[in-house]
């Protein structure tokens, strides 16, 4: 997919930014700095001391954040459009997109009243109570897992009905509610949340997809039956699968860095750094996560997902980032072929001037480099074929990032 760019009269500019802020001001340089091969921006600036309870991805790209009581649809321009207020927002919230892309699925924490609210706007419909909630996950086929401490922590079904009784698919886990994740196959992957130990043992623990289907109308799981992967964790407020592997947000209160990790669970259960939040006084705390379905590996750009970060210190900073893997392109490569050549100055006049199809990468096709397309990107390429021309910038002849 090609970044976002203006078109005015016989050129093209590039924006590869798309910001989005509460005011009219972009977000200043992120404090976010990831793993090599993949680029952070900030997406939003809040207040400082905003009550977040939630973000998510609309199907668009648009960002959806439930804050100070309000869920907010956050699109190409500076105003947000309210979808619906609760008044509040409060410890255990969350706001997460529905399976089929039209509604959020919205909670407001404690009381655990769950609603629906239509993407395209109307009135947010009841779908459940589940008292002092913490975190949703839905698998592959639309089913909702609620992490919950209602009447002892367990995992809940979302099913749809406030009226219903609950019913619990994982039960007699410790502590207090800690998040959840689904992968494609279902499996399912709680961190918890107990700190009554000295010191305190944060794990990770999977559950069999099979099993966990069994409990939904079937006796429900003990938590010892499950299979724990890792002991001795940070704790973990939010965690999230992305390109296979389980990524999950870390406060950094016990190493003085807010970060957020990737834990290879198909592989070797390794845990690297993905992300951390550097700042001079204090912590930049990661909380909420949200992700764009991709590959999520260097060089595939925006088509290869992204992660969306909320991050904080609770006082003077409260940002989104968003974080995505590196776009490589050959710059003067603007159709579909391998080759630079004649047919590539072609296709860009085309595009500007006939409205031909766009060029696969419009950064491959800025060949002069100046960030705008126009004619002098054509007559640049072919002052290079046959004029003895320089060559276009880096990335060139092999693919690369933008220097």
């Amino acid at each position: 997919m090609a970044s976002i760019f203006r078109r005015v009269v016989g050129s093209v500019l590039i924006s590869p930014i798309l910001a989005v802020s509460a005011g009219a001001q972009s977000p200043p340089e992120t404090f976010a700095r990831p793993a090599e091969g993949f680029v952070a921006r900030d997406r939003l600036e809040l207040s400082g001391t905003a009550a977040l309870g939630g973000i998510a991805y609309a199907p668009d790209g648009s960002l959806i954040v439930f804050v100070d009581g309000d869920l907010r649809l956050y699109g190409g321009s500076s105003s947000p459009r309210l979808l619906t207020s609760l008044g509040s927002s409060i410890f255990g919230a969350f706001a997460v997109m529905s399976p089929d892309g039209g509604a959020v699925i919205l909670c407001d924490g404690a009381p655990g009243n769950i609603y629906s609210v239509p993407l395209a706007g109307g009135e947010r419909t009841p779908l459940d109570l589940v008292p002092f909630t913490y975190d949703i996950a839905f698998d592959g086929s639309g089913r909702g897992f609620i992490s919950a401490n209602s009447g002892g922590q367990k995992i809940i079904l979302l099913d749809g009905d406030p009226a219903t009784e609950n019913r619990a698919v994982i039960v007699n886990m410790p502590g207090i509610s800690g998040p959840l994740a689904l992968d494609p196959d279902g499996n399912l992957y709680y961190a918890t949340a107990d700190f009554s130990g000295d010191p305190v043992r944060q794990t990770l623990h999977r559950f069999d997809a099979a099993r966990l289907v069994a409990a939904i109308d079937g006796e429900p799981i003990d938590f010892a039956d499950g299979e724990e992967l890792l002991e001795e964790l940070p704790g973990l407020p939010s965690m999230k699968w992305l390109g296979g592997k389980l990524y999950a947000s870390d406060f950094g209160f016990g190493g003085g860095l807010g970060r957020v990790i990737t834990i290879d669970v198909a592989g070797d259960l390794a845990v690297e750094d993905f992300a951390t939040f550097p700042i001079e006084e204090g912590i930049l705390s990661p909380t909420f996560l949200a992700v764009r379905p991709g590959s999520f590996l260097p060089g595939s750009g925006v088509d290869g997902g992204a992660i969306l970060v909320a991050y904080s210190n609770f006082q003077t900073v409260s940002r989104l980032a968003e974080i995505s893997p590196e776009l490589h392109f050959v710059r003067g490569r603007v159709n579909d072929d391998a080759v630079v050549d004649i047919s590539d100055a072609v296709a860009l006049l085309g595009f500007l001037f006939l409205g031909d199809t766009e060029p696969q990468v419009i950064e491959a096709a800025d060949i002069n480099g100046d960030a705008e397309l126009d004619i002098s990107d054509s007559i640049y390429l072919l002052a290079y074929l046959f004029g003895g021309g320089p060559p276009p910038p880096p990335p060139f002849p092999e693919p690369g990032p933008a220097l």
